[in-house]
C-alpha cells in the first residue's frame, strides 16, 4: 500500500500543481519537455550528462551546456521560480553561473538564481535593467542538494528566497517591471547565452503568482515524499 500512495503523490502534487498559476515545469527525467502542458519545451544545447539525481534523473552541467526554453511571457511581476541544486562552490568560485532563470543578469529584466564570485554565495535575484532586488545565502553544504524558492510580489514589492523549505531572507525593494524580458527561460544559464552552470539542476517550476510560505514547505514535504 505505501509503494502505491508514493506512486500517485507526484501525479496528484502535479494536478494541483497546474491549477495554481503554474507556467512550466521541467522534471529533467531523459529530456527537458515542460510537463505543465503550457508547451515551454526545452532544448538541450551542448552535452549535458542525464544522470540520477534528486528524484529520478536530472541534468548535470560542466559549464558548456545549456537548456533554453520558451519566454514565459509573464503577465504580471508576481512570480515564483523552485528548483533542486547541487553544487560545489571551489568549482563556482572564479565565475558567476546560472543555475536557471530568464534574461536577470547584464542590463535587462527578468528573475533567477545563481552564484556570485564577488561574495561566493547562491544568490536569487529579480532585476529591471540596472536595480535589482538581491538575496544572498551562504553556507548552503557543498555536494548536497538544495531546494531553492525565489518569489516575487509585485504590489508589496518584496523579494523572498527560501532555502529547504524554510524562509531565509527577504527585501523590500523599488518598483521591479520583470515583464519585460524578451528571452528564453534558461536552465544553466541566463537567457542570452552567459554564465551556464557548473553542477546538477532538478525539478524545476514556475508561477505566475507569489508561492506563501504554507506552499513553499508542502511543495518540500511533497518532493521528499515522492518527486514531482
Amino acid at each position: 500500500m505505501q509503494k502505491i500512495v508514493i506512486m500517485l503523490l507526484p501525479l496528484l502534487l502535479f494536478a494541483q500543481l497546474k491549477d495554481s498559476g503554474l507556467l512550466g515545469a521541467w522534471r529533467l527525467d531523459g529530456n527537458a519537455n515542460d510537463w505543465s502542458g503550457n508547451g515551454k519545451d526545452g532544448t538541450i544545447v551542448g552535452d549535458p550528462v542525464n544522470e540520477a539525481c534528486k528524484f529520478g534523473n536530472g541534468y548535470t552541467f560542466d559549464g558548456n551546456d545549456s537548456i533554453p526554453c520558451a519566454n514565459l511571457s509573464l503577465s504580471t511581476n508576481d512570480v515564483s521560480l523552485c528548483v533542486w541544486i547541487k553544487c560545489d562552490s571551489a568549482t563556482l568560485e572564479a565565475a558567476t553561473h546560472c543555475a536557471c532563470g530568464q534574461g536577470y543578469s547584464g542590463n535587462t529584466t527578468g528573475f533567477g538564481i545563481g552564484w556570485s564570485p564577488t561574495y561566493k554565495y547562491i544568490f536569487m535575484q529579480a532585476r529591471e535593467v540596472s536595480t535589482a532586488d538581491n538575496l544572498g545565502f551562504y553556507g548552503l553544504a557543498n555536494n548536497q542538494w538544495h531546494f531553492l524558492v525565489l518569489t516575487r510580489n509585485g504590489t508589496t514589492k518584496k523579494t523572498k528566497g527560501y532555502v529547504d523549505g524554510v524562509l531565509r531572507d527577504s527585501v523590500v525593494g523599488t518598483t521591479l517591471d520583470i515583464t519585460g524580458s524578451n528571452r528564453k527561460f534558461t536552465i544553466s544559464g541566463n537567457g542570452y547565452n552567459m554564465y551556464p552552470w557548473i553542477g546538477s539542476v532538478d525539478e524545476i517550476l514556475v508561477f505566475n503568482r507569489e508561492l506563501q510560505p504554507h506552499e513553499v514547505r508542502q511543495l518540500m514535504l511533497n518532493f521528499t515524499a515522492g518527486g514531482m
